[in-house]
C-alpha cells in the first residue's frame, strides 16, 4: 500500500478505503459502504477515487447491489 501511495498520490480517503479491501482480499460494495458508514452505494466513488482508474481495484459488475470488489 505504501508503494500505491507513493506511486499514485493517493488521498487519505482512498488509503483508508484501499486498506479495507486489501484486508478483506474481495468485499462487496455493500460491506464496504457499511464499514465506510456509508449509506448510498453511489458515494462509494467518491471515497474510491483514482483506486478503479489506476486498477489498484477491481470491480466485478457495477457499484451496485451485490458488486465485488478486490485487490489488483
Amino acid at each position: 500500500m505504501a508503494r500505491a501511495d507513493e506511486e499514485y498520490g493517493l488521498k487519505q480517503k482512498e488509503i483508508i478505503t484501499l486498506g479495507i479491501i486489501a484486508q478483506s482480499g474481495h468485499i462487496s460494495s455493500l460491506e464496504l459502504g457499511k464499514k465506510l458508514n456509508v449509506k448510498r452505494t453511489e458515494a462509494l466513488q467518491y471515497w474510491l477515487g483514482k483506486l478503479l482508474k489506476y486498477d489498484l481495484v477491481i470491480a466485478e459488475g457495477f457499484l451496485k447491489n451485490g458488486s465485488k470488489l478486490s485487490w489488483n
